[in-house]
């Protein structure tokens, strides 16, 4: 059921959003389940808009964005992975 992934998908972006908060890696602007709700939208619609082939929208643009959103969400900086 696409609700129950989406739901579980949420809660996980949540469980290691609150992880590295409260291991002080990082600091919230938000709560958790926000950020949590927003990552999971954003992947979401890049995901739909790169399987429509939509030009603007490309897998390193997505993952820019999405990287930028969760840098301010988290108030740091996120290493390198692409």
């Amino acid at each position: 059921d696409v609700q129950g992934i989406y739901h579980r998908q949420v809660k996980l972006y949540t469980r290691v959003l609150i992880s590295g908060s409260d291991a002080g890696e990082f600091a919230l602007g938000s709560p958790a389940i926000d950020v949590a709700m927003t990552l999971m939208a954003m992947e979401d619609y890049f995901g739909y808009r790169i399987v429509a082939r939509d030009p603007d929208v490309t897998r390193v643009t997505a993952l820019r964005l999405m990287r930028g959103y969760a840098e301010l969400a988290t108030n740091s900086r996120l290493p390198e992975t692409v």
